[in-house]
C-alpha cells in the first residue's frame, strides 16, 4: 500500500515539475525570441549569451520528457563526459564568436577616461 502510495506521489512530482520547467522554458524562450518585451529577453541574452537557446532548448526537453514520464538508461558515467562535453563545446563556441566583439570594444586604450 505504501509503495503504490510512493509511486503515485513520485509520479506527480515527476509532472508538477516538468509542468513547472516547461512552462517555464517557453515563456524564457519567447523573451529571447521577442528581447524588446519587457527587457527580459536582453537580461537572458546579455547573462547566457549564445547559450541562452540550447540551455533553454534543453530545458524544454527536460520537462516534456518528466511531464510524458520518459526514462532514459544511459550510464551515469557516460550522461555525466557527454552533458560536460556538450557544456565545454558550447562554452568554447561562445567564446570564439564573442572574442572579436570583445576585443573591439574592451581593449583600445581610447575608451578608457
Amino acid at each position: 500500500m505504501k509503495t503504490a502510495d510512493l509511486t503515485r506521489n513520485n509520479k506527480t512530482a515527476k509532472r508538477v515539475i516538468g509542468v513547472t520547467l516547461l512552462t517555464l522554458s517557453v515563456l524564457c524562450l519567447l523573451c529571447g525570441i521577442f528581447p524588446s518585451f519587457l527587457g527580459i529577453g536582453n537580461f537572458f541574452l546579455g547573462v547566457f549569451g549564445i547559450l541562452f537557446y540550447p540551455l533553454f532548448l534543453l530545458a524544454n526537453l527536460v520537462g516534456t520528457a518528466l511531464l510524458m514520464n520518459l526514462k532514459y538508461n544511459f550510464d551515469k558515467k557516460f550522461t555525466i563526459y557527454a552533458s560536460l562535453s556538450v557544456l565545454f563545446l558550447l562554452c568554447l563556441l561562445h567564446t570564439i564568436f564573442t572574442s572579436n566583439i570583445l576585443f573591439e570594444k574592451y581593449t583600445k586604450f581610447d575608451n578608457f577616461g
